[in-house]
């Protein structure tokens, strides 16, 4: 997904909530909500007899180099959520100093390509989405593989896993990128008080005259935001991506906050990749946004969302990133993970699924939208919406 949003994400959701309440009448919403309390984390529980494998004296010792390194720095994406989420971990490792980024992936590699350019390697750990991480940067030599980081025992037991461990790796490598996370989409989204019941059931009622100018999409020529509309494109064709382009021309943007708060405020009658659920969590809190719908019609897919695990080249504190990508996908990690963050469900068999609303429907066949097999329809998207988006 594509972002500038950095993490000053509390005081500025505050102003626009307030905004938004205030042309509501929803007086409560004039002072901000407090973030939901995390759960308390619980230190990673090693399984009987766990004190005699291998991986727990390599992991006391790794643990012990981290906190002589004192600190890690890593970023995530956009979100209080994500900010409470690393905070579990800083709780168990006081002594392992957390400074904390949060940017979405078009955003951050960029930065880290400039940074690099001028010889600058602050970074140990990227927990971001796959789309253009490692796109960026693998050609660039700028990641490591994270695989040599992940040595646990109650971590890399291929029956812990759905679909086994070694399915985490994204990348065509299976090396540098690892999802113990996996959530279906939800991109579609309508706007009750302006499209009826049943009004719009598959992909060509989007190209009805009537919605020309009342659909919001993230832009589909940027990171993470062409991914729904590669879903599309593969369902009903190139030629159906031209006419919803240049017929319908729906509105184009790049801030997840501002997508979605565009259709919170009633201002498009559809969204694609808009809202974004954790933004659109934070107005649910005030009451604001119950009439947006999502409906599954031909966008939708799998992803290990947000929560790819990416380890750059020349990271300063690489045992706080072992300590971290481990913690992240033991049973506790996890599961204090999800619950946190509630929109990606740990993979791990031992984990119960809280986020019920990205589990994928029974039945329906999902594409894996960031393995690396499917880049080159990613790529062929890319293209096409270049070629045919002309007005922004």
């Amino acid at each position: 997904m594509d972002n500038l949003t950095d993490t000053n994400v509390n005081r500025r959701a505050f102003v626009r909530v307030a905004g938004l309440a205030s042309a509501a009448g929803v007086a409560a919403a004039c002072a901000p909500a407090a973030a939901p309390a995390a759960p308390a984390p619980s230190a990673p529980a090693p399984a009987a007899g766990a004190q005699q494998e291998p991986w727990r004296k390599k992991w006391d010792e790794t643990v012990a180099a981290a906190n002589k390194e004192g600190s890690l720095v890593m970023a995530t994406t956009v979100g209080t959520v994500y900010k409470n989420a690393v905070e579990g971990f800083q709780q168990l490792y006081p002594n392992i100093k957390v400074d904390l980024t949060t940017l979405n992936a078009s955003a951050l590699t960029p930065r880290i390509q400039t940074e690099r350019n001028a010889g600058v390697y602050n970074w140990d750990l990227f927990i971001s989405t796959f789309g253009s991480v490692p796109r960026a940067l693998i050609p660039a030599k700028g990641l490591d593989p994270v695989r040599p980081l992940i040595f646990r025992g109650d971590v890399i037991d291929d029956n812990l896993w759905n679909g086994g461990f070694e399915a985490g790796f994204l990348d065509a490598e299976k090396q540098f990128s690892y999802a113990g996370f996996s959530s279906r989409s939800r991109s579609f989204w309508v706007n009750t008080e302006q499209v009826a019941e049943g009004e719009i059931k598959t992909l060509q009622d989007l190209l009805n005259p009537k919605w020309k100018g009342k659909m919001i999409t993230l832009d589909p020529r940027v990171a993470g935001s062409y991914w729904p509309w590669t879903i599309a494109r593969l369902a009903a064709g190139d030629d159906y991506i031209r006419r919803i382009f240049t017929e319908q021309q729906p509105t184009l943007i790049r801030d997840l906050r501002q997508a979605s708060e565009e259709m919170i405020r009633g201002k498009y009658a559809i969204g694609v990749s808009a809202p974004v659920e954790f933004v659109l969590e934070e107005f649910l809190q005030q009451g604001i946004g119950k009439q947006l719908k999502f409906i599954e019609i031909g966008f939708e897919y799998v992803s290990g969302s947000n929560e790819v695990a990416f380890y750059p080249n020349r990271a300063p504190h690489p045992n706080a990133a072992t300590v971290f990508v481990n913690w992240l996908l033991t049973k506790e990690g996890s599961e204090f993970w999800s619950k946190t963050v509630a929109s990606p469900n740990s993979r791990r068999k031992d984990v119960p699924a809280y986020a019920k609303n990205n589990i994928p429907t029974p039945g329906q066949k999902y594409v894996q939208i960031d393995a690396a097999g499917t880049q080159d329809d990613v790529d062929k998207t890319i293209a096409l919406c270049k070629e045919v988006i002309k007005y922004a």
